[in-house]
């Protein structure tokens, strides 16, 4: 130093031994620089699974809504068809009896007194009545209401 008289110009160093306490430390700080590498590598794998398995559930839930508006649309489509059905069924039935009717009128059958025997126990007319439910009405209204027996019991058509 300056104070003695003694300036070091050039200081070489050939060989220097780390501290135990120093190695130790650097040892623990690249072990633990690994642990968090490992655990960010981790937590990015547990992210990619998670929305992956997400997106699946979002896909299955989807696909389960499609399917039950598809089911519902089925069934829909099913009912309706089902109604039209049962509404030209009725629609046939009523022009099958009315057309009966007409033919009997055309013969000179008197039709109040075949559908309003005096003992309403007319089968034939009975049957007719309850085959087209539209014909009871139209039949009670031409005659001012009354009169016409009610229908029997849904059975055999026989004339």
């Amino acid at each position: 130093t300056a104070a003695f008289g003694i300036t070091i110009m050039e200081f070489n160093v050939s060989k220097f031994q780390v501290s135990h306490a120093l190695s130790g430390a650097e040892e623990s700080q690249a072990r633990l620089a690994s642990r968090l590498r490992d655990a960010a590598a981790q937590a990015e794998h547990d992210e990619a699974l998670a929305t992956a398995a997400l997106a699946a559930k979002r896909e299955r839930a989807e696909a389960e809504r499609a399917l039950a508006t598809e089911a519902q649309n089925h069934e829909l489509a099913l009912a309706t068809a089902r109604h039209e059905a049962e509404a030209n069924m009725r629609q046939q039935q009523n022009e099958e009896v009315l057309q009966f009717l007409r033919e009997l009128r055309s013969v000179d059958v008197d039709l109040t007194k075949f559908l309003c025997h005096p003992s309403g126990a007319n089968p034939t007319a009975q049957a007719l009545l309850t085959r087209a439910p539209a014909v009871h009405g139209l039949v009670g209204t031409a005659l001012g209401g009354g009169g016409v027996p009610p229908p029997a019991p849904p059975g055999r058509f026989d004339v």
